[in-house]
Order: structure tokens, then C-alpha cells, then sequence
């Protein structure tokens, strides 16, 4: 918790562990209790059939085994990049952080897209190796494990990244379809802002509890909410539309919201708050005039990171969108051909403008944690 003196309670933590309580575990709990339902009654059945069948457990296994491949070539490209970010001059630690994040926020039906592009038989690694004269018929890249690997190597190397980049000390600690994003991230900046001031430097072990909660969606399979959200509505009588959408995508981007607004309170110093106390300041001044302008470029960054989430989601999307809400992500998903090369194109160069837009004006490589 910040010092009395900035006069931030914990409770304003409750508003969003509220929110995730009823709109998160609330759901889950559901989907949990429909699990443990069988035709006598309550029971494992459910659960002894699947782990039971061979198949399963060898689909489960063989998921597994693809996590563990993607989190060592995670491991072992990213401490590199991370140690150069590290030792680079200021300059060049944002140009690394952007290139870094670039995969982040790009939509993930444009990065499908390209490593089809890529790992094609008759594309660019393969061109490569047969102009280069290393091979002399194409390889089988595409729809591959290997493939599958470094695809997902590169979604997830910029967690890795930065995970590092903090661990070696470098970084501080720091339409329709446009209405439902503004609308989620501007519910995730009111509910987020509340959390994070009410989770800030607090010791507590309910603030660690909520904290827990906070991040819970982002460890969660979006699939796994989506289905669980899905449920709570239909047992509500709440018809699936555009407000569901926009509820479900609060709950997966908050996260980011809360992460990078805390990291920017944890960067006050405690005196300017004691001395704005100390003037004669009201809380409400306080957090107007000296928290608020020392926060908002943390706060401007997590928006950002919001928007781009709400707008790549899919798994989420697809159980609580109604068929007048057309996702762009999903229309893309569902006619992916070379079509799409030019909207991936522009959607690149746009996410790339964002971004740099976004470094100007808020320091974005500074303020992901």
C-alpha cells in the first residue's frame, strides 16, 4: 500500500475483484460443476474416461511436450537479446524493446498468415535453401511440430524477453467492432487505475490474493473463459451480444492494465506524496495534481496494450460475439488466402505506426514490464 499520507485504501482494489469474481471464477466455478456432473449424480466419470483413454492422454502429452519445447527456445533466444538489451546505450534499448513487442501486438491471423508465407514448400526459407544450393527438393516446413514450435517461439519470446530484461535489473519498474474495443479498455483503464492503486506496495495478503486474481486471465486458456463465460450468461438469461463481448474482453486485457499501472506507482517517491499531505493537500489533490500526471504515461501504455489484445482476440470473441458483431480477426480467420496478404500488410504497418506513435508519447518500450 502507498504511505497514509497518499491516502490510496485497499479497497479500491474490490471494485475489479468484484468484476473478476463475478465475470472470472464465477464461470469457471460453473464449468468446473458441469465437470463433476454425471447421470448418477455428482462424480470423477468425467474425468476417469478421459485420463482412461489412450488418445487422450497422448494428445495431452504431446501439448505438453509442445510447451516445453516453446518455453526453452524461448529460454535460450531470448537471454541473449535480453542481455544485449541490457548492455545497450538508451537509444537502442527502445528500438529493441519495440522490435521485441512487435510480435505482441500483432494480430495473431497476420502472424499465422506469414509463417504460411514463410515455411511454404515453395516460399521463403525453402526458396532460400534451394537457391543457396543446400537442398534439392523442398523441405516439409509447414504444418510441421518444428513449424509449430517456431511459430509459437516467436509469440511468446517477447514474455521471455522481458521477464529477463527485469530480472537483470535493466528495465523500471514501471465501427461496432471499434466501439466494443474503446469501450472494454476504457472499463479495464476505470477498473485497472482503481486495482492497481489499491495493490501498490501493499505487503497485505489480501492484496496478494487479488493480485493473483488480477493476473489469473492471462495464465487462463482464453477457450477455457470463453466457454465458462459463455455458460454464466445462458444461465442469466443475457442473450449474447455486443455488452457480453465487451465484459468478456475486459476480464482478458485488465491484466495488462493493472501490471503496468502498478509498475508505475512503484516508481513515486513516497516523499512527494508525504509533502503534498504535508501542505495541506486533500487525497483527491493529491492523486490529481501528483500521482495522476507522475502515472499517465504508464497508464497510456497499458491502454494501448489493451486495445491491441481486445482487437486480436479470438477465442473469446467467438463464443460471446452475436452474428450482427463482425470481428475482423474472425473474418480473417475464416477466409485466410493470399487475399490477405495486403490487409496483413496494412495491419503491420499500422500496429508498427501505433507503436512508435506510442514511444513518443508515453515512452511504450520503458513501460512494459
Amino acid at each position: 500500500m502507498l504511505p497514509d499520507a497518499a491516502g490510496f485504501d485497499p479497497r479500491l482494489a474490490w471494485p475489479l475483484g468484484a468484476f473478476l469474481a463475478l465475470l472470472f471464477a464465477l464461470p469457471l466455478a460453473l464449468l468446473a460443476g458441469l465437470s463433476l456432473q454425471t447421470p448418477a449424480g455428482l462424480g470423477l466419470s468425467q474425468y476417469a474416461k478421459f485420463l482412461g483413454d489412450a488418445f487422450s492422454l497422448g494428445v495431452l502429452g504431446g501439448t505438453m511436450r509442445l510447451g516445453a519445447e516453446v518455453t526453452l527456445a524461448c529460454l535460450v533466444l531470448g537471454l541473449p537479446l535480453a542481455w544485449l538489451h541490457a548492455r545497450s546505450s538508451p537509444t537502442m534499448r527502445g528500438l529493441l524493446m519495440l522490435v521485441v513487442l512487435l510480435p505482441l501486438l500483432t494480430s495473431v491471423v497476420v502472424r499465422t498468415f506469414a509463417w504460411i508465407v514463410v515455411l511454404g514448400r515453395q516460399d521463403i526459407v525453402n526458396s532460400a535453401l534451394l537457391g543457396m544450393g543446400v537442398i534439392d527438393t523442398p523441405l516439409r516446413l509447414l504444418y510441421t511440430e518444428g513449424g509449430v514450435v517456431a511459430a509459437l517461439t516467436q509469440v511468446q519470446m517477447p514474455l521471455m524477453v522481458l521477464q529477463q530484461a527485469l530480472a537483470l535489473g535493466d528495465m523500471p519498474f514501471a465501427s461496432a467492432m471499434s466501439v466494443i474495443f474503446l469501450v472494454a479498455v476504457l472499463l479495464v483503464v476505470l477498473l485497472g487505475v482503481a486495482g492497481a492503486l489499491g495493490l501498490a506496495r501493499s505487503c497485505q495478503l489480501s492484496a496478494r490474493a487479488l493480485d493473483g486474481l488480477f493476473m489469473a486471465p492471462l495464465i487462463l486458456p482464453a477457450l477455457a473463459f470463453g466457454l465458462a463465460a459463455l455458460m454464466l450468461f445462458s444461465a442469466v438469461g443475457l442473450p449474447v451480444s455486443p455488452l457480453t463481448l465487451t465484459l468478456g474482453h475486459t476480464v482478458v486485457c485488465v491484466p495488462f492494465m493493472v501490471r503496468n499501472t502498478v509498475a508505475s506507482l512503484q516508481q513515486l517517491d513516497p516523499s512527494l506524496l508525504e509533502g503534498s499531505a504535508t501542505l495541506g493537500a486533500s487525497r483527491f489533490y493529491t492523486f490529481r495534481r501528483v500521482v495522476l500526471p507522475l502515472v499517465r504515461p504508464g497508464i497510456l501504455a497499458g491502454g494501448f496494450i489493451c486495445f491491441m489484445a481486445s482487437f486480436d482476440n479470438i477465442p473469446v470473441s467467438l463464443f460471446l460475439r452475436d452474428a450482427a458483431t463482425d470481428m475482423l480477426p474472425i473474418r480473417m480467420w475464416q477466409d485466410l488466402d493470399v487475399t490477405i496478404a495486403a490487409l496483413s500488410g496494412v495491419l503491420i504497418v499500422a500496429t508498427v505506426a501505433a507503436m512508435l506513435l506510442m514511444e513518443r508519447l508515453a515512452g511504450l518500450s520503458r513501460r512494459i514490464t
